[in-house]
This record gives structure tokens, sequence and C-alpha cells, in this order.
């Protein structure tokens, strides 16, 4: 596996070598930085990798401009996801964050999303097949949850301290996942305080452990 940190030194485009350090484009198994060395935003039409790790420091968008298949998204910076067609994040695998329960770690409780039509673009379909997959709080587009494993909506320790809502533009569970449940029948006062709001704003459905 091998980390390659965005420059832009070349162009916008995620495929040319020159723009990463070291030099090459990351593919299956590799990390896509993001961080404050970055010049300018990214066109990313990379099809395939292992993670996309977006920072604070990073000072520009990237823009999915192709669906893309990976294992863990960790972003932390807010506005920074632009999506100008409709596109994909994939994820599917062991989720590598929170001792392995959650694909995508959300670093800031602000909207990560660079616009409302960016945010409308894209869907996180999430393919689990073993173990419950958690969610980490912060801002999500359209969610979809496959494969044959559970998901929970119960507490997980947040990214960032404090913060309680998953928020999602939509929720759809295929047939075949085993269940999307609480892990137990006796919430904790963490598991009450934590929400699932539907639809871009609290005023939608919320999904709330009782």
């Amino acid at each position: 596996m091998t980390d390659y940190t965005w420059a832009g030194t070349v162009s916008t485009d995620a495929s040319i070598n020159n723009n990463w350090s070291p030099v090459g484009v990351p593919t299956t198994g590799d990390k896509a930085i993001f961080d404050s060395s970055g010049t300018q935003g990214c066109n990313f039409n990379i099809s395939a990798l292992d993670e996309i790790e977006i920072q604070s420091g990073y000072n520009h968008t990237v823009d999915f401009t192709v669906s893309v298949s990976l294992n863990g998204l960790k972003v932390s910076k807010a506005a920074s996801i632009q999506c100008t067609i409709a596109s994909s994040l994939s994820f599917s695998g062991t989720p590598p964050y929170k001792s392995n329960s959650c694909f995508v770690e959300n670093g800031t409780s602000e909207n990560v999303f660079y616009d409302i039509s960016s945010r409308n673009n894209l869907i996180y379909p999430f393919v689990h097949s073993s173990g419950t997959l958690y969610f980490d709080t912060g801002y999500y587009p359209f969610v979809k949850l496959g494969g044959s494993a559970s998901f929970s909506p119960q507490y997980v320790a947040p990214t960032v301290a404090d913060s309680t809502d998953v928020n999602m533009l939509e929720l759809t569970v295929d047939a075949g996942v085993s269940a999307f449940e609480p892990a137990s029948t006796t919430p904790t006062d963490n598991e009450r305080a934590k929400r699932f709001p539907l639809g871009g704003s609290e005023s939608e459905i919320v999904i709330v452990n009782v």
C-alpha cells in the first residue's frame, strides 16, 4: 500500500502521475491524501483505490467525476466534497475505522459537501459481509446498505466530540441485509442521544434510539 499526497502541480486531473507525491497515480490498495500542500482542486477520475483522506488543512475541493470503489473515506474539511455528475462512492471489505466498524470517518460536524447539488448527486453504497457496521456522526448523501451482514444505529464514539447526528439524505436497506437494529434492547444515554435525521433537515423523518 502506498500513500499518495495530492499536489496538483500539473493540472486538476487525478489520473496524471506528476500531480501526486510520490509520482504516480493511486490505485487499488493505495491511499489518496488531500492536505495543506495541495495547490488546487482535484478532478477525481480514479475508479478504484483503498482509502481517501481529506484533511482539515486542504483548502480546495475534490470533485468526484466517476464512481469510485474503495474501502474507507476520512473527511475533516467542510464543503470539500464536490460532485457535478451523478456518482457513487462504493464501500466494501473490512471497515477501516473505529475497530473495524465504520467505513466513513467524519472529522467535522459541519456539512462536508460543497453545495446541495453535490450532495444530491452522490450515493454511498455500503456492502458489508461480516460483523456489524456502525455509523460515525456527520453528514452523508444518499446511503444504501447491502450485503448479508448487520447494521446498527447504536452509539460508536464519534470522531467529533459531543456530536450526535448521523445526517443522511435518504437511507435504503436491501432485502439481503440480515438486520438493521440496535445491538442491545437497553440503550445507554449515549445511544439515546444518537439521532438519524433523514432528508437533510431535522424537520424530516428522524430515527432515534429509544
